[in-house]
């Protein structure tokens, strides 16, 4: 049992320092920018819920005939991956 609660200490503490350098990139989006991704999403045909900054980048759940997405945004508003929403 010690071993147990020795092993999760040491996952814990290595897992710790991955989150915090995983979400120090995040930031706020910006009225412009987000009128931007908006536009041309729209254009697209999407209907837009949240735009998040991400990675250099942005993720966005939308949804698009009746289907929601996630999709990840380039620095160009140009859309580099989707994935369909359960």
């Amino acid at each position: 049992m010690t071993h147990i609660l020795k092993t999760l200490a040491i996952v814990a503490a290595l897992a710790l320092p991955g989150a915090a350098l995983a979400s120090s990139d995040d930031r706020p989006v910006a009225e412009d920018v987000r009128a931007s991704i908006v536009t041309t999403l729209e254009a697209q045909g999407y209907q837009v819920f949240t735009i998040e900054s991400e990675r250099g980048g942005y993720e966005v759940k939308a949804a698009l005939d009746g289907r929601l997405w996630e999709l990840r945004l380039n620095a160009a508003y140009e859309i580099t991956r989707t994935e369909l929403e359960d």
